[in-house]
């Protein structure tokens, strides 16, 4: 039987564990053929061996995409061994400090920057050269939470937003070639709002107890997988410059 994503080449950062992990494997089951990266090897390859298990081949590369070697170095890696790029998708971040605005420091956000806005921005255009003939498919993956103005959260959302306007303006200058980018953000964890200051503990109390109630269930990293796999198969080639929120309907509770 024909899979959604057959012989399409993608390559994917933040892949050794949680929603990387999760779309690794999802995306081998579709038939994509992956190239992942992070910054644990031991990780990295149990990822590959799972999408491998999951019937397709994955090539794992070492790499920290907060350097532009080491990302340079990926990208290349991935087109020699398959011969082209049809797909990316930018899924590694800082794992942030949860602090109010004034207690954040410019390494905070630089921090910020430099595995997100700086990595999605040298990613987009390293692979740029291999779609531009051919067309392909980028998809930068965001926060549900980062237009909310949410506590302890300033560094990261700046580096969202900037992801997503970036994402949109390059929508609209590739469009010419082909190259289609477009974002999901995803919420999915129950526990986001644990370190909050106690002063606020009715509001997250309101937030914990509506989690995904519109849709009635908990988070499942399986539906950013099939997000993503929409995104970047032939199904979605008329759309672009948009963002896929996955979070149950958690957002429309909340304006």
């Amino acid at each position: 039987m024909e899979k959604k994503l057959d012989n399409k080449v993608v390559l994917l950062t933040g892949a050794s564990k949680g929603l990387g992990r999760e779309m690794a494997v999802y995306l081998a089951s579709e038939g994509a053929k992956l190239a992942i990266c992070a910054r644990t090897r031991d990780q990295l390859e149990e990822t590959a061996k799972m999408c491998t298990d999951a019937g397709s081949e994955a090539v794992p590369v070492v790499c920290d995409v907060s350097d532009r070697e080491q990302l340079r170095n990926f990208v290349s890696t991935a087109a020699e061994h398959f011969g082209r790029i049809d797909a990316l998708i930018n899924n590694a971040a800082y794992k942030y400090s949860n602090a109010p605005f004034l207690e954040q420091t410019e390494e905070d956000l630089l921090n910020a920057f430099s595995s997100g806005l700086f990595a999605v921005w040298d990613s987009m255009r390293l692979c740029f050269p291999y779609m531009k003939e051919k067309g392909g498919a980028i998809v930068n993956i965001l926060s549900a939470t980062y237009a909310e103005a949410i506590y302890g959260e300033a560094s990261s959302n700046a580096d969202k937003g900037g992801i997503r306007s970036l994402s949109m303006a390059a929508a609209r200058d590739w469009g010419r070639h082909n190259i289609r980018v477009n974002t999901i953000a995803p919420d999915l964890r129950k526990t986001f709002y644990e370190n909050v200051p106690e002063e606020f503990n009715d509001w997250v109390q309101t937030r914990e107890t509506h989690f995904a109630t519109a849709a009635g269930i908990e988070g499942n990293p399986k539906s950013v997988g099939a997000a993503a796999a929409f995104l970047i198969s032939d199904d979605s080639q008329w759309i672009t410059g948009q963002n896929i929120t996955v979070d149950g309907g958690r957002c429309i509770l909340f304006i």
